[in-house]
């Protein structure tokens, strides 16, 4: 059982990292197999909302960051141009 769990969530945190509020039903899938009771998922569910918005936000920028070292590592230069960035 605690195998199934840590493979879960492993999964969960890979496959859902990039979806605001993806890891709800993974979530509730693990919640429901160690047993807890479905009114303290509702609980935990209402304090997710903030995590959730930091690991998105994380994720966005994790993303952006390795786009960004990946494109440097290959030669290209970002442009900073006001076509780009939508300024005028």
């Amino acid at each position: 059982l605690q195998l199934m769990v840590v493979y879960l969530a492993i999964l969960g945190g890979i496959g859902t990292a990039g979806v605001p509020s993806g890891s709800i039903p993974f979530i509730i899938g693990i919640l429901v197999m160690i047993g807890i009771d479905p009114a303290l998922i509702a609980i935990i569910l209402g304090v997710d909302r903030l995590l959730d918005m930091c690991r998105t936000t994380l994720n966005v920028v994790g993303d952006i960051t390795a786009a960004t070292f990946v494109a440097r590592s290959e030669g290209f230069e970002l442009l900073q141009t006001k076509e780009n960035v939508g300024i005028g």
